[in-house]
């Protein structure tokens, strides 16, 4: 005999076991007797979720633990969805019905009545095309794990965006200028006058003072001094008083050289307009104006930057991670062509042009920039590295056609937690039983703890084994001549289920018929199986 209940002894126990999966379904209950005069019941109750009260009922709501609560306002009710009066419970229906009998267009009326609905469709996710499909696979990948790329591709926007400026033919323009000009006013000592001989007339301005890197430490203590959720880990290494030291000795620092800095602009500015009045009044040549140190400092940004990239580009693993029994990795790589580049910018953008400067990073950046506003600035970064996603299956491999849908199914799955409804037709026209009962049932009956599911099904491991809260019948019948659509439904327990307008079948004609291909076959197959086992 199969055990699946077990009684508790405390609210918390009850709790705890409707969590553990692999414990009994919990029952919470006294000892008392129902007897002539009792007008109290014990506060110990168990209340299960079905409609007509039998021992079968019962005995099929102790096999299912989203079918028993600690109260009556627990659990799942029944709510209105069509204007007939036709009610769906708030956890996992399952509607069945013959073949044309009104399935679908009853999630279409549901996902056009309801807002914020997912509707995942017959057929949808199945695999037509390999090359197509192992494409629009790798795109959904990328989209759905844009994230994870940003992340990690962070450092590296944050270098582009330091380079970006940067114009090494202007600078070595600049130098040529400044030879030039330098030279010419050597040469032509007879227009020197008082004017080009006054000391300002050739001076060059201070240094600019980047005060990037203190601002940077700056925050980063300050981050220190206010994390609460770390506070004891970084205690353990720096003192919050040493802390707050170094954060007044770094503000007082910023501050001189902001006052330093404050200054040179000023006498940068009051010594660059008396030049200008001195070149207007003389004769002598005038030097052209360069920064040596930014000049220098450009180039070896540069040279740093060109390292930094072709190391990203080095092809490794970056991440591997366990979902639903497959694997999900990335991996950095290069770009392969500029066929790659437009399916990342999904435009119309020409990257033919672009990519011939691939190898040189610096050469790349300018000729993206030519591109306009085609593609943002902050979009740079994402075209100088590559990250591919591969889903491999549970033996390591890459993942087939067939399993590409499954994960797609499980992911669509999953991020209809977001939504208000869920409505699946037919996943079982696609996917293998094993598969439906292992990996899709479990996740569907997890998300119907939270909101409706609907799901429209011929299939028994999806249908019966899945223990649906509430089921749904679609029949097209004939009444005097005219076809007449309806919906009966009802707990699964019931012995019959009940249309809108009152009319009755029975929920194993129902059930024998859609889900077993009806009574003679089941009991057949029963009987072939029977054979094998023995």
């Amino acid at each position: 005999m199969l055990v699946t209940a077990g009684e508790v002894s405390s609210p918390k126990k009850f709790i705890y076991c409707i969590k553990t999966p692999e414990r009994l379904v919990p029952v919470y209950f006294s000892d008392c007797r129902i007897r002539e005069g009792l007008t109290t019941f014990s506060v110990r109750q168990t209340y299960i979720d079905c409609g007509d009260i039998s021992f079968a009922a019962i005995k099929n709501c102790l096999r299912d633990k989203s079918k028993v609560a600690l109260s009556e306002n627990d659990g799942n009710s029944l709510f209105q969805v069509f204007e007939d009066g036709q009610h769906l419970s708030t956890g996992l229906n399952v509607l069945v019905g013959e073949r044309s009998s009104g399935k679908t267009f009853t999630l279409r009326r549901l996902a056009k009545g309801f807002q914020h609905v997912r509707y995942i469709e017959q057929f949808s996710l199945v695999a037509r095309n390999e090359e197509e499909d192992k494409k629009r696979f790798n795109e959904v990948l990328s989209q759905k794990h844009s994230l994870f790329s940003k992340d990690y591709l962070a450092e590296l926007q944050r270098v582009v965006d330091d380079v970006i400026d940067i114009d090494l033919e202007d600078d070595e323009r600049s130098v040529d200028r400044y030879v030039e000009s330098l030279l010419k006013f050597a040469k032509e000592t007879e227009k020197h006058d008082a004017f080009s001989k006054a000391t300002l007339f050739s001076e060059e301005p201070y240094a600019a003072i980047d005060q990037k890197g203190l601002v940077e430490l700056i925050d980063s203590t300050k981050n220190l001094i206010r994390n609460e959720e770390f506070r004891a880990v970084i205690d353990k290494h720096l003192s919050l008083n040493s802390l707050k030291a170094l954060y007044v000795e770094l503000m007082t620092l910023f501050g001189k050289k902001e006052e330093e800095r404050l200054k040179k602009e000023w006498i940068n500015d009051l010594v660059r307009q008396i030049t200008s009045k001195l070149q207007i009044k003389t004769a002598a040549p005038v030097i052209s104006e360069l920064d040596p140190y930014k000049i220098a400092m450009n180039a070896k940004k540069v040279e740093k930057f060109r390292a930094l990239v072709l190391r990203a580009r080095e092809k490794r693993e970056i991440m591997r991670r366990q979902q639903r029994g497959f694997e999900l990795v990335a991996e950095v790589g290069p770009f392969e062509g500029a066929g790659e580049m437009k399916s990342l910018s999904r435009s119309q953008i020409a990257f033919r042009d672009v990519f011939l400067e691939y190898d040189d990073p610096y050469a790349f950046l300018q000729a993206l920039k030519k591109l306009d506003a085609r593609i943002q600035q902050a979009e740079y970064h994402k075209y100088f590295v590559k990250i591919d996603y591969r889903i491999l299956n549970k033996d390591g491999l890459e993942a087939s056609g067939g399993e590409r849908s499954e994960f797609f199914l499980l992911q669509e799955i999953e991020d209809a937690q977001t939504y208000d409804m869920l409505l699946i037709d037919e996943p079982e026209s696609s996917f293998d039983n094993l598969f439906l009962k292992n990996e899709v049932n479990g996740i569907i009956k997890d998300i119907s703890q939270n909101m409706p599911v609907v799901l429209v099904t011929h299939n028994n491991t999806v249908g019966a084994s899945i223990r649906p809260d509430y089921l749904l019948c679609t029949k097209k019948e004939i009444e005097a001549g005219v076809i007449q659509w309806r919906i009966y439904s009802g707990f699964p327990t019931n012995k019959e289920l009940r249309s809108a307008d009152g009319k009755t079948v029975k929920t194993w004609d129902v059930t024998m018929g859609c889900l077993e291909a009806g009574p003679e076959a089941y009991e057949q197959r029963k009987l072939s199986y029977e054979d094998l086992k023995n």
